[in-house]
């Protein structure tokens, strides 16, 4: 078996206010992965974890979201890897690998659907409780888990005070 990481970072595309174009994050991933020769390392490492498609689902502002076997989703980005806050809602990593300058995460997929503003600022206040600032709240950045519990998706949505 093979993932087809060059062809799923290659056909990437963001939705932009005139349609859907070329996802440049994952473009520059992709570079970096062709410079580096680290298709096939990441590829094994990947298989390794369960992967077993690579279904596009995102992207933020420096990394591209995968969705990879029935609720895990892969988060692939250039930079190094940097801790994840602990706390019950902040999503957590199963696993995070570096490979010379892409940064493989791979996470439990949350329920997206259905995230409200009440919501937003619900985990917002509970968070400030914890002394953890949620410095980009939204909707696009909370799910919830197959408990229903609150949960920020992007590890640097969050600060410690």
């Amino acid at each position: 078996m093979s993932i087809e990481l060059k062809k799923g970072l290659s056909e990437m595309k963001r939705s932009v206010r005139w349609g859907l174009v070329p996802d440049v994050v994952a473009h520059e991933i992709l570079k970096v992965i062709e410079r580096d020769n680290l298709a096939a390392s990441i590829g094994s490492y990947l298989i390794e974890q369960g992967c077993l498609y690579l279904k596009p689902l995102g992207a933020g502002t420096g990394s591209v979201v995968f969705e990879i076997t029935e609720g895990m989703i892969l988060r692939l980005g250039v930079g190094i890897l940097k801790p994840v806050i602990e706390s019950e809602y902040v999503n957590q990593p199963i696993c995070q690998k570096q490979f010379g300058l892409i940064r493989v995460e791979i996470y439990p997929k949350l329920i997206t659907k259905d995230i409200s503003d009440s919501d937003v600022t619900k985990l917002t206040v509970l968070l400030s409780s914890m002394m953890i600032q949620f410095i980009d709240p939204g909707t696009d950045n909370i799910g919830k888990d197959t408990n229903g519990r609150l949960k920020v998706i992007d590890p640097g949505a969050v600060v410690r005070f």
